[in-house]
């Protein structure tokens, strides 16, 4: 779920719906069990998104999803300007979102998006495992360091298991007597 909200994100900040400057405007729980596509969730999440008062984004931003959610359509442009200009072509909009083919257009884009990004999805979940991978040998090391020092430093130490690693992999700890 989080690499759905992480490609989410990009997609806001990419069709200029959130401030890459800011940090990433928090959607909340959607359930795990009715959300099985990235468009599914995207979806519901700018749905979300607009729906909340006070809204957590510029009303450019909101402007910009419910003009997604409503037609279909995207943005790549940045400027005020152009907002504006999308405003008075709402109408137009509307209409063309009236043919029933707007949501069948907005899951496309997502889904097309997500197809785009899908190395960087396959990167992370790569580093994800590493990194869950490593951390106990890291941290024993580090442990391990720690009471090196200790006995570097003329105190008896020992490192004690407190109860069984099945239950965390953090059972270790340092006992030291000065």
């Amino acid at each position: 779920m989080s690499m759905f909200m992480h490609v989410l994100q990009l997609f806001m900040v990419e069709y200029h719906m959130a401030d890459p400057e800011l940090p990433a405007p928090q959607v909340g729980r959607s359930g795990r069990s009715s959300v099985a596509t990235f468009e599914d969730y995207a979806l519901r999440a700018l749905a979300r998104l607009v729906a909340r008062v006070p809204s957590p984004l510029a009303a450019h931003h909101v402007h910009r999803i419910r003009r997604f959610l409503r037609a279909g359509e995207l943005s790549t442009s940045s400027s005020m300007e152009e907002v504006a200009e999308e405003d008075e072509e709402d109408g137009a909009s509307a209409a063309h979102a009236a043919n029933g083919s707007a949501h069948a257009r907005c899951r496309a884009a997502l889904r097309d998006f997500a197809r785009e990004h899908a190395v960087g999805r396959l990167q992370v979940a790569i580093f994800w495992t590493l990194r869950a991978l490593l951390a106990p040998a890291l941290e024993r090391l580090m442990l391990e360091d720690r009471l090196a020092y200790l006995r570097e430093c003329g105190h008896a130490a020992w490192l004690v298991a407190l109860f069984d690693p099945m239950a965390s992999p953090r059972n270790l700890a340092i006992v030291c007597i000065k």
